[in-house]
């Protein structure tokens, strides 16, 4: 990143912590999610349509974050997203039932639906054309390291409780979002 004009590092910097912090959240979920179903009885079958329904909706929604972050800003949005997660991760740890989990996955799907393309819009815009490919590999790094050490995380914590996770990656989340604050 040394690499990276001054005033890029410190907005890429936020940028790949933040999203770090929200797909370790994310990862942290997917260890536990056989045990947490066990609770509501229910097993593989709703694991998977659970997974669906969150991708289902980050697919349709990631367009609809790419415009609405040219349209009111990439910093609306990125914080949006942000509090839906939260409020995706607080929904699921707290839920009784199984179409609570569901409408859970589904505002998860919706906050990275409008997250990651206002992310990616960020780091293009305060990048030059000679820095932009450098700027969206550290992106894509802090993505993939965040869902490579969620799970070990998640596992962890689910020591204290099976909830444990949800409601850590929801504490989490805001404290990404209020990072976010930080971006010029």
């Amino acid at each position: 990143m040394s690499t990276l004009p001054k005033s890029v590092r410190f907005p890429l910097f936020i940028l790949m912590l933040n999203l770090f912090i929200a797909l370790l959240g994310q990862g942290m979920l997917i260890p536990i999610l056989p045990e947490y179903l066990k609770l509501f009885h229910a097993g593989g079958t709703v694991a998977g349509f659970l997974v669906a329904a969150f991708g289902a909706a980050q697919f349709f929604f990631s367009p609809l974050g790419g415009q609405l972050s040219d349209r009111f800003g990439r910093k609306k949005l990125i914080i949006a997203g942000m509090f839906l997660s939260v409020i995706s991760d607080i929904i699921f740890a707290l839920s009784t039932s199984l179409p609570f989990l569901y409408v859970a996955r589904f505002i998860g799907g919706i906050s990275l639906g409008l997250m990651v393309p206002a992310n990616l819009a960020y780091v293009a815009d305060i990048t030059t054309p000679e820095t932009r490919a450098k700027g969206m590999g550290y992106f894509g790094a802090a993505m993939n390291l965040g869902m490579v050490l969620g799970p070990g995380l998640g596992g962890l914590i689910a020591e204290m409780g099976i909830r444990m996770p949800y409601f850590f990656a929801a504490g989490l989340g805001l404290i990404a979002s209020l990072m976010r604050l930080l971006l010029p």
